[in-house]
């Protein structure tokens, strides 16, 4: 017989659980990174992954350069 925990297990994860647990790994590989720029790439590609990529490479591409940016609404 599976206990609450087994069975929660063979369940499929919910779109905001699934965003949850993203999250958690990224989090702790936040965590766990010392260089910086693994920081910053590791932040990037979770924020490509979960939010509109187009805004994501706008702001990426104005922050590597240098320039100061407007967020427009799409």
């Amino acid at each position: 017989m599976f206990n609450g925990n087994q069975m929660r297990q063979q369940q499929k994860f919910t779109a905001a659980e699934q965003q949850i647990i993203s999250l958690g790994r990224v989090l702790q590989s936040l965590r766990e990174e010392d260089n910086i720029d693994g920081l910053i790439a590791t932040t990037i590609s979770y924020l490509q992954d979960q939010f509109a990529y187009s805004l994501i490479k706008h702001l990426q591409n104005s922050i590597f350069c240098g320039k100061r940016t407007s967020i427009e609404v799409f």
